[in-house]
Formats: structure tokens, sequence, C-alpha cells
């Protein structure tokens, strides 16, 4: 079980790494925390909720909705 997490983990942040080595870091560290929400929950669709809301909230989307 350890290395899927790596490997996902590791696949995930090196996905953001056309933005930059700080955000491969970040996007890993959040990978840490979608993997468990994808075990948990079986499906994908509640970290691409939990993402597509981050990216939301890094625009300042969020801020204008409320």
């Amino acid at each position: 079980m350890r290395w899927y997490v790596v490997v996902s983990v590791a696949l995930f942040g090196f996905s953001h790494a056309e933005f930059g080595a700080w955000n491969v870091l970040s996007a890993a560290t959040l990978g840490l925390v979608f993997f468990p929400l994808v075990l948990k929950t079986r499906s994908l669709w509640p970290a691409i909720v939990a993402h597509a809301m981050g990216n939301l909230d890094s625009y300042g989307v969020l801020n204008w909705i409320r």
C-alpha cells in the first residue's frame, strides 16, 4: 500500500511541474490529503471537487461568491 501512496502522490505532484518546483511540492502535499479521501469514498469525485474548490479559492472566486 505504501508504494501506491508514493507513486500516486508523486504523479499528482509532477503533473503540476509546469507551474514550478513549489507547486510540485504543494501538489504532492495535497495528494497526501486526497489519497485517503479517495480510498475512503472509493471514488475520485470527492478529490476532484476538492481540487476544483482549491483552484477556485486560489483565484479568489470563492470570495467573490460570498
